[in-house]
């Protein structure tokens, strides 16, 4: 289930953080920035890396458990896609599914994956319920748009993931539809929204899909 993946984020952080803070010229960014994507960069990696099912004496790396699941398009009919197909089709997409169906570990997968089989992809992660994480969000892609495409590789893409659309108030789902509006404005990459079903994300233009209950090996 590993597909010869091993967890070990930690040695790859250092990289990770250059290629997220390239994006933005970094020699122009304040040491507060700075500080506050590494930051987030590591607390991503720390909730992504493992899981821990209940009964588990110990967490275990989410590549060891997951197994990616197919994602649902209902439009024009009802059809399967592979995770993997989608990556590969420049799609920004909203993930609806019930509660404990699996969308955070989806995202999680997703972000480990990326993090060790696409030098060519740089993966963010953004937890929504975390404290000012929408905040977080509106203020990562404003800096992308001021520094326009000056940090961009000439193959790389931004990836963002982002996390509980649902689990945040209607003032905060309105900063958060804003900020990947914006982000798609800018044609640099894609982004991946979780949301529970029965949610209303607006009058966005946004592609859906939906995601079946996940497989894992607990």
């Amino acid at each position: 289930m590993s597909n010869g993946i091993t967890v070990d984020l930690g040695s790859g952080l250092p990289y990770l953080v250059d290629s997220v803070l390239g994006w933005f010229g970094k020699d122009s960014l304040s040491a507060e920035w700075k500080r506050k994507i590494q930051h987030l960069v590591k607390l991503s990696a720390e909730q992504a890396a493992f899981v821990q099912c209940v009964g588990m004496a110990k967490p275990v790396p989410i590549t060891d458990i997951y197994q990616a699941t197919d994602l649902i398009f209902p439009e024009p009919g009802p059809r399967k896609r592979p995770i993997g197909e989608v990556l590969s089709s420049d799609t920004d997409l909203v993930i609806f599914a019930g509660p404990g169906w699996g969308k955070t570990t989806l995202l999680h997968w997703l972000y480990v994956r990326l993090c060790h089989e696409h030098q060519d992809i740089i993966p963010f992660l953004f937890t929504l319920r975390w404290p000012k994480c929408p905040a977080d969000l509106a203020e990562f892609v404003d800096h992308l748009a001021a520094a326009g495409n000056k940090g961009l590789g000439k193959d790389q893409k931004l990836i963002l993931l982002v996390d509980g659309y649902d689990e945040i108030s209607d003032a905060d789902r309105k900063l958060v539809s804003r900020s990947l509006l914006l982000f798609k404005s800018l044609r640099i990459g894609n982004f991946y929204l979780t949301c529970r079903s029965f949610y209303n994300i607006g009058n966005s233009g946004f592609i859906v899909a939906r995601q079946p209950p996940s497989r894992a090996a607990c």
